[in-house]
């Protein structure tokens, strides 16, 4: 009996133990080339209401696995031990296609290894072809990575110079007309039309993956700036935006309001698209780039955007791109502080504890609501639990919210009110993990009438359980609030707006829009407290500035002469003071509101009350919109 069935037999046990938790088990055993899963229970049933040994034959046994259902182990049988997280993490001893098999060699090989083709022969081999000799270094290589990934079967490297190997990925799966590959492809099949930059991106998000994965997923103790710098966290001051569908506000009203804007990138086939709506071309979202004022969020494979494009800013801002795989584990590392059942860094048997302990406490509760909650999440747990690594593996950040926080979304609202929503929950689940992982403003998408905004709101009030870091969810009327009042449009150059707009004006402004939204939140109401704004703005405009007009080094100067606080030498020196300190404190006031927070307020309030006593507030706002009409000239 060959190696390989000893993992396939545990694989068909360690998916039955997550995916049907309140079954009772004693575990796989092993006499002689056959294994046995004990399963002491003979009126068990799976959760579609199957009996168990029915569901576990069709519906979770690989074909010809020498594993069966018994209620005891057979006399002289061994335990098979299950397998350990790592295994579990890296897919070993899991069945694979030939696409999952060529998937995970290029994965484990580095990015120039050389092309190559994979077929099995009966009865259990794996034959691995190069269309040229190999060093004994290479073979070492490719044996390595086999060995790495677990296959079990015995290995056979063969030379065909003959044989011609595919390169690209539309060539090693061939997609079906209307089919669309979410797979993140490994750099080695996207061809040549990728430039360097991106490719060494891409190469090196790889090599994150394969480097730190296991060492990541396996501690429950870290952080997520285990796998990113500490530049990508701004609480408080960033916004994400995921552009990849649905429509959104012009771009130049979120850099009015945040410091930086994380912006998942779209895709290739909506891009220019989706720019024309944000209000910014090619070159000019390049330069926000550059600037550090937009950063891009790239949780799809690299071949589905706008390459060319992506290309320069790879190579003029590679620290403000984020791709799939580090983002996909920074957001596990998050999501495991927040719910820690989601990702947990748990071997198969262990999940199972966790599993049958659920289900055992909530079958001896009396029927309630409750009570069919924790049975209904128990089965998503176990579900997800036994899909997570594989899936990971293969879509990369696409994949945390379809067994994270989207899957626990979608259970919630069928159990509540009847309805499927996943599709729903998982693109808005999103949204909100990344939010929470950076600390930023989530601003939910419209997609003609429909508005993503609820599903956001009930998910991040999940998310926020433990309280110490919020998901906060913005209005979408404080965009059209502060786009209104600013007169924020296209005819506002976006780069020297991006530029001169300050942080501290940004921070102050984004507390007033939103506190006059939320406690507005009548449209009435709302209408009567921008008009009141507009009419103090206006008693501002009339007399702007007037700190400036006040010759505070003058009247200082008098005033120290007057009451002969200095001796005559001195004093003959005051009118020159005041002519060199006039020039300086204007400069102070015209520019130290956009350097010091503290010292906008007190400017901006020293001048409404000698513009009769416009609040400050007003006053930033009025400063703002000048600066929008010195750059619209």
């Amino acid at each position: 009996m060959p190696p390989e069935f000893d993992r396939w037999a545990r694989w068909a046990y360690e998916q039955a133990i997550q995916r049907e938790g309140h079954v009772q088990f004693d575990g796989l055993w092993k006499l002689g080339g056959q294994y046995f899963v004990v399963c002491p229970d003979p009126a068990a049933r799976s959760s579609d209401g199957r009996p168990f040994a029915e569901w576990f034959m069709n519906s979770c046994r690989p074909m010809t696995s020498p594993v069966r259902l018994v209620m005891q182990a057979p006399p002289g049988s061994e335990r098979v031990p299950e397998r350990k997280l790592e295994d579990a993490l890296l897919c070993r001893g899991s069945p694979r296609t030939h696409y999952d098999l060529v998937f995970d060699l290029s994965n484990a090989v580095p990015p120039d290894f050389p092309p190559f083709t994979v077929r099995d022969e009966p009865p259990h081999k794996i034959v691995i072809t190069f269309a040229r000799e190999i060093s004994q270094e290479e073979e070492a290589v490719v044996r390595h990575a086999y060995e790495y990934i677990g296959v079990g079967f015995e290995l056979i490297i063969e030379v065909d110079k003959n044989r011609r190997i595919p390169v690209n990925f539309s060539e090693i799966r061939p997609s079906s007309p209307g089919e669309t590959n979410i797979d993140i492809i490994p750099g080695r099949w996207l061809g040549g039309d990728i430039g360097r930059s991106l490719r060494w991106m891409q190469e090196e998000d790889e090599e994150f993956w394969r480097s730190k994965r296991v060492p990541i997923l396996e501690n429950m103790s870290l952080t997520p700036s285990a796998a990113l710098s500490v530049d990508w966290f701004n609480p408080g001051n960033s916004c994400v935006i995921d552009a990849a569908v649905g429509e959104y506000d012009n771009l130049r009203t979120y850099l009015s309001l945040y410091d930086r804007v994380l912006l998942a990138l779209p895709l290739r086939e909506r891009f220019s698209e989706a720019l024309s709506g944000l209000g910014v071309n090619e070159n000019e979202l390049i330069e926000l780039i550059q600037l550090g004022r937009v950063r891009l969020l790239l949780p799809h494979s690299i071949q589905r955007y706008p390459t060319k494009w992506l290309e320069a800013v790879a190579e003029l801002a590679p620290g403000n791109m984020l791709l799939s795989r580090r983002l996909a584990l920074a957001t596990i590392l998050d999501s495991r502080r927040r719910i820690p059942l989601l990702f947990p860094p748990l071997s198969p048997y262990e999940r199972y504890l966790v599993l049958r302990g659920l289900t055992t406490m909530a079958e001896q509760m009396p029927a309630s609501s409750i009570k069919d909650w924790m049975l209904r999440i128990s089965r998503q747990l176990g579900q997800g639990w036994a899909a997570q690594e594989y899936t990971l593996s293969r879509r990369g950040a696409l994949a945390t919210s379809v067994w994270g926080l989207g899957a626990l979304g979608a259970e919630m609202v069928e159990h509540m009110w009847g309805r499927d929503l996943r599709l729903e929950m998982w693109s808005a689940s999103m949204g909100v993990e990344w939010s929470g992982l950076f600390g930023a403003h989530l601003f939910p998408r419209t997609l003609g009438e429909y508005d993503e905004a609820p599903a956001c709101e009930m998910l991040a009030n999940i998310y926020s359980v433990h309280g110490d870091s919020p998901v906060h969810v913005e209005q979408a009327r404080t965009l059209s609030v502060v786009g209104g009042m600013l007169a924020l449009d296209n005819k506002v150059p976006i780069v020297p707006f991006a530029r001169e707009f300050s942080s501290s004006d940004i921070r102050r402004l984004r507390t007033v829009m939103r506190r006059l939204t939320s406690e507005n939140m009548d449209e009435d109401f709302l209408r009567k407290a921008i008009d009141d704004y507009n009419v103090s703005i206006r008693q501002y405009e009339r007399r702007p500035d007037r700190l400036k007009v006040v010759n505070l080094i003058g009247l200082t100067a008098a005033m120290i002469t007057a009451f002969g606080l200095v001796e005559g030498p001195v004093r003959t020196y005051l009118p020159l003071m005041g002519a060199m300190l006039g020039p300086l404190l204007n400069v102070a006031i015209d520019e130290g509101p956009a350097k010091s927070e503290s010292v906008g307020k007190i400017v901006d309030y020293l001048n409404g009350v000698l513009a009769g006593g416009v609040p400050p507030e007003a006053v930033l706002v009025a400063r703002a919109k000048k600066q929008v009409k010195i750059l619209k000239g």
